[in-house]
């Protein structure tokens, strides 16, 4: 850039040079008095000085002229209030792939990208998508732009990115990902969306279910194709932009160029316009690698003396368990560190990317699927643990520093076995490392401690110590802020006491000063004598008076008992007669015709007589099953277990124990009489055993 402002006036070369030595020269000479000599040597250094000032104003001239303008967003053809709001967020000039990709962009052609991630890609397809779609009406279920994403991490900072511009110019932006809820998604596509940042599976999954539709979609963007790539997401891919219309744009951006990546522009873009900025292959200016070879048990104290260090640190390895276990050692070793992986839920993932972005946590250990899902702002070392699969993801890891032009260190540990293979992915990477070789996990060289800003693990306890000792006291300092707070409003609350008591004295006509210091002497008693007092228990009620409490229930269940008794009484004598009666006319009869009576008709009476007395025996059997038992079952759980229980017991006993008394003989006599209708050699014997079950029975 010039030294000079824009805004001077230029001259013709040869003039300015000729203006600027007579300038000089003149100032040379207003130096000298008239009256005095001039030495020769003053005269020498003068024409040196005039020359040095002439060979600095025509490099300058120089520099001035073949320096090109600044270009501004502004003057790629934005609208005015994303312009405005891009200057209030601090952005003024546009990068490189920014400059030279928005203007074809907005001219509506199709465009491939390629670029280093963190080059700026996402306001070059995205400020040229919102100023599209700042004029025109989206149906319902029917969004007019769509940008594929292949993480859920990366589909979200998109919509970060671009919302507050999107809101400038009144345009609704919906992320539809994996790992939230497909209700709101849903909710939100119903009632129109303007643009739509999707993941490839979540977007098919909806649109299946007949809730969105691709047909008035005008742009289609595909970021980081060759990730999606990687992870097998073409299918989904290619499904989706064969279901957007024809003659549309299309804007694919990608880090690498691979043969699929080249099928689907082949495929699916019309006469692009190719813009290259920040080739991911080879060195990046502002970022520095770096490969320690360490040895197996030192690559733990290592790795946690380096994510120690101040700033922020993201950790890269090859597994999900591994991402835990790091996580997990550093912290136990007093680092404020989270792992990140795509095991986690949707919300774990997202609050531990804000973690890391608010400052809470300064190392972050990710696994290679969140490598390019991370863009956060201020990550100066990338620490690889564990081997990149491949260049490609070694180039996408270390992209996650030395963004947006900013420096970056990328930092590879080596175990000896491992050299030939990490040496190889550089030269793969195009990206020229120094080697160093660690001899222990407690110190490091200055060089490399330089390098990795490392700290000993002594440090860094020192300084968790220090700081649980700063919020112990900020906690102290809270407290005592409360403590006098509530001493206040104690003091308060007791003058107001005395006030009303005061009021109330003098309304009863007593001595307001007297009942004030009752008052106060009854609030100074020691607080002992309170808990004393709390303490004393109640004193056991005497048997009596605990029995005189519920006479009502024992009453009632002695009526109860003493009903049901009276019913079996009266079922028992009702029976006992009729059995009598029975018996007394079988005998008459029997006695009157002794003898000239048949055999049979001594038979036919008889069994009559059996059959009254079985069902009299029924009878006296079923009534005291049912009452005698309610009754004592009444009574056995109402009355008072002490005292009430014992009596219910004894009646129930007495009342359930009497009717099996009365029934047995009833019971014995059926069985004896139904035997009785063999054949009887005479009457005289049907008469005898026949008076034997009537006595029985009686």
């Amino acid at each position: 850039m010039s030294i000079f402002s824009s805004d001077h006036a230029v001259l013709p070369e040869n003039e300015s040079v000729e203006a600027v030595e007579s300038d000089a020269v003149a100032a040379v000479a207003e130096t000298v008095e008239p009256t005095e000599t001039v030495e020769p040597t003053e005269i020498v250094e003068a024409a040196d000085v005039t020359e040095v000032t002439t060979d600095a104003v025509a490099e300058a001239v120089e520099a001035d002229a073949d320096a090109e303008p600044e270009i501004t967003f502004g003057d790629l053809g934005l609208p005015d209030g994303v312009v405005r709001k891009l200057a209030r967020n601090g952005v003024h000039t546009p990068f490189p792939i920014q400059a030279a990709t928005i203007p074809d962009a907005l001219a509506g052609k199709d465009i491939l990208g390629r670029g280093r991630t963190g080059s700026g890609k996402t306001l070059s397809f995205g400020l040229p998508t919102l100023a599209r779609l700042a004029d025109g009406y989206t149906e319902k279920k029917k969004p007019r732009a769509v940008i594929l994403t292949p993480t859920r991490e990366l589909a979200m900072q998109v919509a970060d990115a671009l919302q507050p511009y999107g809101d400038v110019l009144g345009l609704k932006m919906k992320v539809v990902c994996g790992g939230t809820s497909m209700g709101n998604q849903i909710y939100a596509l119903e009632r129109g969306v303007d643009i739509l940042v999707a993941t490839p599976g979540r977007l098919r999954d909806i649109i299946n279910r007949g809730a969105c539709s691709l047909e008035n979609v005008e742009v289609a963007v595909l970021d980081e194709a060759d990730q999606m790539s990687d992870l097998g997401f073409l299918p989904e891919v290619t499904e989706l932009l064969d279901q957007v219309p024809a003659g549309g744009q299309r804007m694919l951006f990608s880090a690498t160029m691979e043969n699929e990546i080249s099928t689907l522009v082949k495929r699916y873009l019309t006469n692009p316009v190719t813009h290259e900025v920040d080739s991911a292959q080879g060195n990046v200016t502002t970022m520095t690698h770096h490969i320690l070879i360490v040895k197996p048990r030192d690559k733990a104290p290592v790795t946690a003396a380096i994510a120690a260090r101040k700033g922020r640190t993201i950790i890269f390895v090859r597994t999900q368990l591994g991402a835990d276990r790091i996580a997990e050692q550093l912290r136990d070793a007093g680092v404020k560190a989270d792992a990140l992986h795509g095991g986690m839920t949707q919300g774990a993932r997202t609050r531990t990317l804000a973690d890391f972005k608010d400052g809470y946590v300064n190392a972050l250990v990710a696994t290679d699927v969140a490598a390019r899902g991370i863009h956060v702002d201020g990550i100066d070392l990338v620490l690889n643990v564990d081997p990149a699969g491949d260049h490609k993801d070694y180039l996408h890891r270390s992209g996650r520093t030395a963004r947006a032009g900013r420096s970056g260190t990328v930092v590879s540990l080596s175990l000896p076995h491992q050299r030939r293979q990490i040496f190889r992915l550089m030269e793969d990477a195009g990206v020229d490392a120094s080697r160093h070789i660690i001899n222990g996990g407690g110190a490091f060289d200055p060089e490399v401690a330089e390098i990795t800003g490392a700290r000993s693990m002594t440090e860094v306890q020192a300084e968790s110590a220090g700081n649980a000792a700063t919020q112990a006291e900020r906690e102290v300092r809270d407290l005592t802020k409360d403590l006098e707070r509530a001493q206040r409003r104690a003091a308060e609350l007791r003058d107001e006491a005395d006030r009303l008591t005061a009021r109330a004295a003098r309304e009863r006509g007593e001595d307001p000063t007297a009942a004030v210091a009752a008052l106060a002497e009854a609030a100074d008693a020691p607080a002992e004598t309170e808990g004393e007092t709390a303490a004393v228990s109640v004193p056991e009620q005497p048997v009596a008076e605990r029995d005189a409490e519920r006479p009502t229930a024992v009453t009632t269940a002695v009526a109860t008992v003493a009903a049901s008794t009276v019913t079996v009484a009266t079922a028992v004598t009702t029976a006992v007669a009729t059995v009598a009666a029975s018996t007394v006319t079988v005998v008459t009869t029997v006695a009157a015709t002794a003898v000239d009576v048949p055999s049979s008709a001594v038979t036919t009476a008889v069994a009559s007589t059996v059959t009254v007395v079985t069902t009299a025996a029924a009878t006296v059997a079923a009534v005291p099953s049912s009452a005698v038992t309610s009754g004592a079952a009444s009574a056995a759980t109402t009355a008072r277990p002490a005292t009430g229980a014992a009596t219910a017991r004894s009646t129930a006993t007495a009342a359930t124990t009497a009717p099996p008394a009365a029934t047995a003989p009833a019971a014995t006599t059926a069985r004896r009489t139904t035997a009785a209708p063999a054949p009887a050699p005479s009457a005289a014997a049907t008469t005898s055993r026949a008076g034997s079950a009537t006595a029985d029975a009686v």
